[in-house]
Order: C-alpha cells, then structure tokens, then sequence
C-alpha cells in the first residue's frame, strides 16, 4: 500500500478519533493555558501564594485558585473574567459531581454535538461515590517549514488516546499513549524535541521496519490532599521561574519519577526523584547481535518556600544528578541536605544548590531571582579557577499594560555549570541536556510578551539575544580546547586548563526573534503556530534561517 494512501486513511481516522488534553484528574498537564493564566493573576494581586516554579500542578491547588479568582471577579478584566468562565467549565466536575455540561460521544452516538463550547470526551463515567472516568482520543497533525540555504518541510501525525480518572476524593489515575509517524524532509523532523530523543525514530534505517514510526506514552497515580501531594508518573516536569527553565525544560525528554509536596499556609515543599538514562553503550554478540547497555542515573530536587509577606517570598532547594549504582536511599529521604550527602557519600555526585527571591513591589509588577551554585572557592574568587560555578536568573513581568503580559529575562551560566567531573553525571538525558537550548558559559537575553486578544485568541513575541563561548572540536568532532561550554563535555582533568573565563572561546551570538499564536476556533478545536527568524554569526560567519510551525488539535 502506498504512503500516500496510508496518511490520508490515518487523516481521516484522526478527524473521526481525536482528542486533545489529558485528564485532569490529579494533575493538570505542564503546557496547559492554565498556568500563564494563573501566573498573570498573582502578579496582578488577585491571587497569593501561587508558584510557578514547579509545574505540573495538582487539580486541587489549581481549583482553590480558580475559586478565589471568582470570588473576586468583579475587579479583573472582561477577557480575564471570560477566560475564567472558560477553566471554570472545564474543570467543572472536578470542582462538582455533575457531569451535564460534558459532551459524551458514547453510548449515545453525536458527533453534531461535538461542535459546540461544551467540554468533550469519548466517554464518561461517575457516580455518587466520587468515581470518575473520562476517556479521550487525542490527534495532533503539525506541518513544519524551514529555509536555511535550502527549504525542507514536513507534516507530523500523532494519534493516541488517554484513561483518566478519580476514585473517592484523593486518588487520581491516568495514562496517555500515543503513535505517529510522518511525510516530508526527515531530517527536519529528526530536530523537533519530541523526535530527536525519540527510541524508535533514531533507529537506523534497516535496523528496524518502523524507521518512519514513533510513539510516545506518560502516566501516573497520585494521592492528593488539600495540603499533600503524592505522585509516582511519568511525563514532563518544569522546573525554574520564567520561559526559559534553567532547571528542567520542557525540551528534555519526558521523566518517570516520584514526587511529594507539602503547602500550608506560607510554607511550601516540593521533592521529586526521578530516573534518568546514562550514557548508552553497545556490544557485539556473534548469537544474538548488538547488545544495549544504558547507565544507571537520577535527578533528586527538593525546595522549601516561605511566603514572608503579600510582596515577598522567599525559596531554597538543591539540585542533584548521581549515576553508577542503583536508587541511593540517602536520596529518597527528601529532608536529606543532599550537599553533606554527597560529601557523605565520597563526592561522587553532582549537586547545586541555590537560592531565589520572588519580589512584587506593586501589584501588576514582579521581580525573581535565582542565584544557583554549583562548587566555589572563595580564594579562587576572580582568577578563573575552573571550579567556581555559579548561574544567575533575573526575571521582570509586568501585567501593568493590558492585555499585555511582558516579561523580560537573564540569564548568565558560567563555564562547566550543569557538568561533572564524572561525565555520567552531567545534567543530562541520554546525551540531551535537561535544560533545552541552555549552555554553560554563555549570557542570554529573552523578551516577551503575549496578549489575549479574547479568551480565545492569543497573539505572543519574542526576541532573544545570547553569546555563547563555545569549545573548539575538529573536523571529526573531537575536543581540542574545552572552555567550559557545553552541558556534554566534562572537564578533563590533565588535558584541559585551571583556568578558564567567562565567555573564553569562539563566540557564537544568536538572535531570535518570534511571533506565535493560538485560536481556540470551538471548545477542543485548536490552532497553533509560530513563525522563529534566527540568526546565527560564528567566527565572522553569519547563518540564518527561519521556522514555520502550524499545529492541529482536535477533540472529539
């Protein structure tokens, strides 16, 4: 059968089966429109407490916020209060047991129905006893353009579906699984963030049938109360104030991991531990071929939050990454102070540790700053001594000019931040760093804002700035001089230099600018898109290229 004929049967099953969020059982999906919402009314003073440092949250906190949203919505804006209407029919019969306001494909068969404002699903079912089961079929078609001396272009499908539920009050359950594959320049789709990590699609060809498949699948169990959450899962964790995470991005692989956090009052706690993939090895047996072997390795957080004041909240936590043995008891204890563990433990582990301060000096205005610290030596000081690592994060957001959200952002990385000495212990995923795009030695910029024209449309803009100082490879790509700039290359400790400062290196200076947009055209029917002009100069040569991202999401 031809591929022709095969993507357009798969076309015509995605617009029939379609689905488009997860469940929001237990916890609300990290890029949900939810979270920007949420972060607009803290720093405009209608909300307190709220924290974006660590997504996804539990269903639960984002209700208790939606309902202190609407006991004062008299005083936000006519777009802001329609786009709580909106999260508050969405989040319906979590916050009520009534199930009237849904649309249910099944049992009874209507698919006119399915193009109103009412929320979708395949099929619900609840109870009186608090038992809910929602199930979705979720479709995403993407086209992707790229001109860079030459153009490419190609079209993405992901079809799948999700089971998502809630027994009693407190225990939330889901899993979402989903297939794709694609039609165009592969090389383009071999550079998306979902593909590039991607098991089955990185096969070489003739190593596997399925070369021009992929899948992707996540899911947890949590227990949550109003002031505890429990979760063991698997799917994206963001961790860092701003659009650019400096923890975890959104651009690393998805993670299975456990988390616990406690919030009262203005104390607050976040713990996750989580399985990482090291370095992959590959041997040859004459019987039964290549043999994979994968390191065994761990990313540990914890951070304690005090709200002093309205205005005023202070944060502090530790990062940790550990490889070459199994799970470490000393880490699963989350009131562990994880540095004098790993001195403990005989410094075999890489830890971070650091400090943040939210300030809002007047409602509609917010300041954040991180400062994070890797090793340093106080004598070291100013003459460049290698191991004095430290990362800086400043953030400013506005809401003062509606409907506009503006922020702008630092950041500053020093050499060998996010390595180790070991190199399993970088921070990374299978080679892919934790923090998307971010590379030590370098200093960055980031403008943007976006405005909700309506509760249905959005309209953003971007533009970055950054100087990287990168290290120097030759042709094959073998490491000759390493200054400190990339998340992969440790420090070798009798080939590269004591010394090493900010910024040493060929210097690579990109500029970014953006626009993107989102259009809720009905309830589950939504339109994604971004247009990204880079410019690249390194060693006086100068690149450019530009990117062109239109997305599909269908409910059923």
């Amino acid at each position: 059968m031809g591929k022709n004929l095969i993507m357009k049967k798969i076309l015509i099953l995605l617009i029939v089966l379609a689905g488009i969020s997860f469940g929001q059982a237990g916890y609300v999906e990290y890029d949900h429109n939810i979270y920007n919402f949420l972060q607009r009314m803290q720093i405009t003073g209608i909300i307190t407490n709220y924290d974006e440092f660590e997504i996804p949250k539990a269903t639960p906190q984002v209700i208790e916020f939606l309902r202190e949203i609407e006991q004062k919505q008299d005083i936000i804006s006519d777009i802001d209060r329609q786009r709580l209407d909106d999260f508050l029919r969405e989040f319906q019969f979590e916050n009520k047991t009534d199930i009237d306001n849904y649309h249910s494909l099944f049992p009874e068969f209507s698919l006119a129905k399915h193009f109103d404002e009412k929320e979708k699903a395949l099929f619900i079912s609840a109870d009186s006893n608090n038992f809910f089961l929602k199930v979705n079929f979720r479709a995403t078609i993407e086209n992707h353009f790229n001109h860079n001396l030459l153009s490419r272009d190609a079209a993405m499908i992901f079809y799948g579906g999700s089971i998502s539920g809630r027994i009693q009050n407190n225990i939330g359950f889901y899993i979402y699984s989903t297939n794709g594959t694609f039609v165009g320049n592969r090389s383009l789709v071999s550079e998306q963030p979902r593909i590039k990590y991607n098991y089955k699609f990185n096969e070489s060809p003739g190593q596997s049938a399925n070369s021009d498949y992929f899948d992707e699948t996540e899911g947890f169990l949590s227990y949550n109360t109003k002031h505890i959450d429990l979760k063991i899962g698997r799917d994206r964790k963001l961790l860092g104030y701003g659009k650019i995470k400096n923890v975890l991005s959104e651009i690393a692989p998805p993670m299975d991991y456990l988390s616990f956090s406690i919030k009262y009052g203005i104390f607050s706690f976040d713990y996750t531990h989580g399985k990482l993939l090291g370095n992959l090895t590959i041997s040859s047996d004459s019987v039964i071929g290549s043999i994979k072997s994968v390191g065994e390795k761990y990313f540990v957080h914890h951070r304690f939050r005090f709200d002093l004041s309205k205005k005023f909240s202070l944060g502090f936590g530790e990062n940790l990454i550990y490889s070459r043995r199994s799970m470490d008891l000393a880490y699963l204890n989350p009131l562990n102070y994880f540095k004098s563990i790993e001195h403990f433990n005989q410094d075999r582990d890489n830890s971070q540790i650091f400090l943040d301060f939210t300030y809002k000096p007047v409602d509609g205005f917010l300041i954040f700053l991180a400062f994070h610290l890797d090793d340093i030596n106080f004598s070291e000081i100013g003459k460049g001594w290698h191991g004095n690592q430290t990362a800086y994060n400043l953030l400013l957001s506005s809401t003062l000019i509606e409907p506009f959200d503006l922020s702008f952002q630092f950041l500053l990385i020093e050499p060998y931040f996010y390595t180790h000495r070991i190199q399993e212990n970088n921070f990374t995923n299978l080679n892919h760093p934790l923090v998307g795009n971010l590379q030590p030695n370098s200093l960055n910029f980031y403008f943007f804002t976006e405005a909700w024209l309506s509760y249905k449309l959005m309209l953003g803009f971007s533009a970055g700035y950054s100087i990287h100082g990168t290290n120097v490879y030759d042709p094959s790509g073998k490491l000759l001089i390493n200054n400190g700039g990339s998340v992969i290359d440790s420090r070798r400790n009798t080939l590269d230099a004591l010394q090493v400062f900010f910024l040493d290196g060929p210097q690579e200076i990109k500029k970014e600018i953006s626009f993107q947009y989102k259009y809720e055209i009905i309830s589950g029917i939504f339109m994604i898109g971004d247009i990204v002009y880079l410019n690249k100069i390194m060693d006086q040569e100068k690149s450019t290229s530009v990117n062109v991202m239109n997305r599909l999401l269908i409910t059923l």
